[in-house]
């Protein structure tokens, strides 16, 4: 997983004052709303993470607040989450994979940049890449609108290093949770649907977060170019 994103309603405010705080950028912020990528800008974190701002200027800003009365007031006008950027060897069969969770919508993604996009993300030359936005229907979020998987498939410039293995402890970002209820909401036949599937499962599954006695639990599988995620579900009572 390469990166995190989130909107913001003024990616030039947001910019300026996180370069006050010391943020470093890869960039200034490129590219144009509604085209190719939308407009955006890198940033890393202190572990060297990267996080991409994605501007929405349509979007509903930030609820106001005052910073002297509410030290929780945010400084930025990030609103939410975009997407969660995946990078995998072979695009046709990642796809699948996330279809099979659930994720029936998307959106292409551009195949070849242009020069100042691909600088913002750290090449010397427009890259081209297979990918796109991914996410489960609206109707199936129980709030807010759906987080994507931004599946990529890149083709120059190319890194076939793999992923990080287990266990899960790297630096970064190390696996994607999804919350699922719909059918059988039980950790076991979400377990047998999965391994019916061909999945790599990390174990078969284990009661949390209250001990044995957990109503539920949760459990691993290794997912497309060696990524993990973690769902969970009810444990039937014996």
């Amino acid at each position: 997983m390469a990166h995190a994103a989130y909107v913001t309603t003024d990616l030039d405010a947001d910019y300026a004052h996180l370069k006050t705080q010391g943020i470093e950028f890869l960039s200034e912020p490129v590219g144009t709303p509604g085209k190719r990528f939308g407009r955006f800008v890198f940033l890393k974190d202190p572990d060297g993470t990267y996080i991409q701002l994605i501007e929405a200027p349509n979007e509903p800003p930030p609820k106001p607040c005052d910073p002297a009365e509410d030290p929780a007031c945010p400084v930025t006008h990030l609103t939410r989450p975009h997407h969660i950027s995946v990078n995998v060897r072979d695009f046709v069969g990642a796809r699948e994979h996330f279809r099979l969770l659930g994720f029936s919508e998307s959106e292409p993604l551009p195949s070849v940049s242009t020069l100042a996009e691909a600088k913002a993300m750290g090449f010397n030359r427009p890259l081209q890449i297979i990918g796109e936005d991914i996410r489960v229907p609206a109707e199936a979020v129980e709030s807010g609108p759906a987080v994507a998987i931004r599946l990529q498939q890149w083709l120059d410039p190319h890194d076939d290093a793999p992923a990080y293995p287990l266990p899960i402890t790297h630096v970064g970002i190390q696996r994607l949770v999804m919350n699922s209820d719909a059918g059988d909401n039980t950790m076991a036949a979400k377990v047998e649907m999965l391994r019916s599937q061909g999945m790599r499962l990390v174990s078969p599954g284990a009661p949390c977060c209250t001990g044995n006695d957990s109503p539920g639990g949760l459990f691993l599988w290794e997912g497309p170019g060696g990524i993990f995620l973690e769902t969970g579900g009810a444990i039937a009572p014996p």
